[in-house]
């Protein structure tokens, strides 16, 4: 069986088993060290520009659904104000008094005028 040595330790063997050990790191391992961390930091930099990006396309949607659901509701509004106007006019009520009630117009003499 053959062994496998690495050629190079990627530590100096005098690296002391602290947590600032950054400044013990051979030239080659603090140079993949240092590209590692600027590509996480490109990543996660991309991630959060495609993120937000996305953020605002689904808040454009949902402001293009709130909109078109105002305008449907101020329509209806108006056809219910239309629909409330014409049930309630003077005309409607007394012809529904007259016709399904039966009721008939008051003779002056017995008017009642409250002031």
């Amino acid at each position: 069986m053959q062994r496998i040595v690495a050629k190079r330790p990627i530590f100096n063997k005098s690296a002391p088993k602290n947590p600032a050990f950054i400044g013990h790191l051979s030239k080659n391992s603090y140079n993949i060290l240092l590209s590692l961390i600027i590509t996480a930091i490109a990543i996660s930099c991309s991630l959060f520009c495609v993120w937000s990006h996305n953020q605002v396309i689904n808040l454009g949607y949902k402001a293009s659904q709130a909109n078109t659901e105002s305008e449907e509701l101020l329509q209806l509004n108006k056809k219910l104000k239309l629909e409330i106007a014409t049930l309630t006019s003077p005309n409607r009520v007394e012809g529904i008094a007259k016709k399904k009630l039966r009721l008939i117009s008051p003779k002056p003499d017995q008017l009642v005028i409250i002031k």
